[in-house]
């Protein structure tokens, strides 16, 4: 397995979807902010959501230096709003967990709460589907 230190735009699409998920009045929106919140990560003003941002990018950069045995300087992020779907924002964040699956990283409580939050983006993405809202119970 190889791993990369993701750029700022897939940190920020991951971090825009969870600060929406504060003020949004989905069910996953009240599920991921009920984890963020169990958890202790603030996603409410700009400043919180900057300071995740780059707890996500050195956990990130932790897992690469782990992999290559090596340390690697990164600059931190300034938070900029992206938006994506909510697709784009599991596979983003589908990408960032596995370059974040090295050394002890896994064991973190931030890799765990975002690993939380793919379950739910997933379960939610596919109780959207059609072929599964017509898929027989049972």
């Amino acid at each position: 397995m190889s791993a990369f230190v993701v750029d700022k735009e897939c940190i920020n699409k991951i971090v825009t979807f969870l600060s929406a998920c504060n003020w949004g009045n989905e069910i996953l929106h009240s599920e991921v902010k009920r984890r963020m919140d169990e958890h202790g990560y603030k996603i409410e003003n700009d400043d919180e959501l900057e300071y995740l941002a780059n707890e996500m990018l050195n956990m990130n950069k932790g897992a690469v230096d782990y992999r290559y045995n090596e340390v690697n300087q990164v600059e931190l992020i300034r938070f900029e709003y992206k938006s994506a779907s909510k697709i784009q924002v599991l596979k983003s964040l589908q990408c960032f967990l596995y370059q974040c699956s090295e050394g002890d990283v896994p064991k973190l409580e931030l890799y765990r709460v975002l690993s939380e939050v793919e379950d739910a983006l997933m379960h939610s993405i596919i109780d959207e589907l059609p072929v599964y809202r017509r898929a027989k119970w049972g």
